[in-house]
């Protein structure tokens, strides 16, 4: 622990600040390094970007407050109306299953003062959204921290705001998804995209088989819900056939049966006329989540390989259709065949599948990795270095409506020891975003700010007078590839800085600063 000055104990607490990706919990304890009551950060035009603050206490804090001033570079004001302030609150999360929990940072809310117990170190987020027309260059502003029983202490924060905007490349960032109240929804995908979560996947819609004729039941309720995705600008990505299948199964309808195979075409047709009627765009079909070597038939997943294929041999007979599957596990049996049926591959992003994707960037395949977990490596640089356009996790939505957004733990015996964590909490005014989300929005970030300088180098190419710019580009390209790993659980590639490995933690100094390169560079070629 910091050993606290006399000028400390009359403040009644110690400031600190630590960069976002680096989370505080409630018994963490300032470094030597954190002590500094200043913070830099740098965000594109449009971009949001934040400075982590923590407050260590030396008592009971009563009335605890954070305010941010304005903004100025001299000449230009950025005003404290583009800062939110948030208090984050420490839930139970799980650290391993079924029985070792931790308090982990969680909810961030919004908030006009709180109590500080003496010994629960707490951590505040000052988040700027950069107007889209603001003037580039180097702001200063600060943030005060006061409690009622204590003094004011300030934070001086410097914000770089870069002459560019970021492109907007056509990706796939989202969650399995299933929100069915229409205005809760709407309240829900306009908190979303404040996080980089550009789309969805889920709705799968019940269906009935009676006398050879398949009916999708509640049509128009699934068609409400896809069109307030597509209005709030987070559309619905796919369908499952598995309801099909496991309504046939239960039927005792022979797969793959002349019989089956109807049924099948007869789904098929009816989604492409949902679809294309309403401009929800092509119909992807997931076939079954995850299938295996063996064929364990649970409800929804785990068909066999050789039923996989066979499925998508039989939805590739009807035109419009185009197919998707997400795949786990180490087992590369059928992986060519499969991949000639699919337009899409969702694998996970680990050695069990890199010569899959190997093929699937050979064949000119779409990919999207899929539950990497929440760090923004995962979202961000290690989508780009393996050729995938987005990343998919589960799930938006953990538990049902009727359970306590708030409650520590899960009484779900399917998920023994699963807590209800969540990237977005429901409440009556709306949902509070977790620090997760955050991590998510960076990785998104990371991403568009790698893409847009490939294209610009792209764009540059034959420009003789910005060659030597371009070299200069396309070397941070290459450090970037050589320091981001292949799977995000490897850790940053760097040497004796993070080990070989190592969570994002230990590497998040590296990631900003690797950012900060390509932003330098951006705004370099943006001058050609």
């Amino acid at each position: 622990a910091p050993i606290a000055s006399a000028a400390d104990n009359e403040t009644g607490y110690i400031v600190f600040t630590r960069d976002y990706l680096n989370p505080i919990f409630y018994n963490s304890v300032p470094v030597k390094n954190e002590l500094k009551k200043e913070a830099g950060i740098f965000a594109s035009l449009g971009e949001y970007e934040s400075v982590q603050i923590g407050v260590y206490p030396l008592k009971d804090l009563q009335g605890v407050k954070v305010e941010v001033s304005d903004f100025t570079n001299g000449k230009d004001t950025l005003s404290s109306s583009n800062f939110d302030v948030r208090w984050v609150r420490y839930m139970a999360g799980a650290a391993s299953i079924p029985t070792m929990y931790i308090m982990q940072p969680e909810s961030m809310e919004k908030f006009t003062s709180v109590d500080i117990k003496d010994g629960i170190t707490s951590q505040f987020w000052v988040t700027v959204k950069v107007p889209e027309d603001a003037k580039p260059g180097n702001y200063t502003g600060k943030a005060s921290i006061s409690a009622a029983n204590g003094k004011t202490s300030e934070v001086a924060i410097k914000l770089e705001v870069m002459p560019f905007k970021l492109d907007k490349p056509e990706t796939y960032f989202g969650f399995w998804y299933g929100n069915h109240d229409p205005e809760q929804l709407k309240k829900e995908l306009k908190v979303a995209r404040e996080f980089n979560i550009s789309c969805t996947v889920g709705y799968n819609p019940s269906v009935s088989y009676k006398n050879g004729k398949v009916t999708i039941i509640d049509t128009d309720k699934y068609i409400q819900l896809l069109k307030i995705h597509k209005d709030m600008g987070v559309p619905v990505m796919d369908t499952n056939i598995s309801q099909l299948g496991n309504t046939l199964a239960a039927l005792k309808v022979q797969w793959f049966s002349q019989e089956f195979n109807e049924a099948v075409k007869d789904w098929s047709l009816q989604m492409l006329k949902i679809w294309k009627d309403n401009g929800f765009g092509d119909l992807y079909v997931n076939v079954f989540d995850e299938p295996r070597p063996e064929n364990l038939c649970r409800p929804g997943i785990n068909i066999s390989y050789e039923d996989t294929l066979k499925y998508l041999q039989l939805l590739k007979q009807i035109p419009g259709v185009k197919t998707v599957v997400t795949l786990a596990g180490p087992e590369k049996k059928f992986d060519p065949e499969i991949l000639k049926y699919m337009d899409r591959t969702q694998p996970h992003l680990g050695a069990n599948f890199k010569e899959h994707m190997k093929m699937a960037r050979e064949m000119g395949k779409e990919i999207i990795v899929y539950n990497n977990g929440y760090s923004s490596l995962a979202w961000g640089f290690c989508v780009w270095k393996c050729g995938a356009k987005g990343n998919f996790q589960w799930f938006l939505e953990a538990y049902s409506a009727d359970d306590n957004a708030f409650a520590p733990i899960r009484k779900n015996p399917e998920y023994e020891g699963q807590t209800n964590t969540r990237q977005l909490y429901p409440t009556k005014d709306g949902f509070i975003p977790s620090v997760r989300a955050v991590y998510i929005r960076e990785g998104g970030d990371d991403y568009k700010y790698i893409v847009t300088l490939e294209n610009m180098i792209a764009k540059l190419a034959a420009n003789k007078d910005a060659e030597t710019a371009v070299k200069e580009a396309k070397k941070v390209v290459e450090e970037t590839r050589a320091k981001v790993p292949d799977y995000p659980k490897a850790g940053i590639i760097s040497g004796y800085e993070t080990g070989e490995g190592g969570m994002e933690r230990q590497s998040s100094e590296i990631l900003l600063a690797l950012r900060y390169k390509i932003g330098q560079q951006i705004a370099k070629l943006s001058k050609f």
